[in-house]
């Protein structure tokens, strides 16, 4: 398990210095949340070390630290959240959904496929009074 950690902690930290020329992509680790990622990171590494040097098994966090550490990983979870889905955007209309277009295509199918139509498009079903 220790070998685990320090493996995915090495591979991140690699992935953290060896990719700044992919910042200008979007979403990147190097690009705007880079400060963040560091942040979460080190404190990744810095967890990991503390618990890779204390030999003692039966040393447990007590309620009240891991009640704020929870509490603190939802306010952040909570943030994003809103940083991701703006309140003003809650009540548009979600314009790049494709699932009604999805749902129509199937149902057209379904009708040519009704009518004997083996492949995807069927210049002879073009005209509207086929298809109706």
């Amino acid at each position: 398990m220790r070998v685990a950690l320090v493996c995915a902690l090495a591979v991140m930290w690699l992935n953290f210095a060896l990719t700044t020329r992919w910042a200008h992509v979007d979403r990147s680790i190097n690009g705007p949340k880079r400060p963040f990622f560091f942040v979460a990171l080190l404190a990744a590494s810095v967890f990991a070390i503390s618990a890779l040097r204390d030999r003692q098994p039966d040393r447990r966090m007590s309620r009240a630290a891991a009640r704020a550490l929870a509490a603190a990983g939802l306010l952040f979870l909570g943030y994003c959240f809103v940083c991701w889905f703006p309140l003003s955007t809650w009540r548009q209309i979600p314009f790049l959904d494709d699932w009604p277009i999805r749902y129509q295509g199937a149902h057209d199918m379904m009708r040519l496929l009704s009518s004997g139509a083996f492949t995807g498009w069927e210049w002879r079903f073009q005209s509207a009074s086929a298809i109706s």
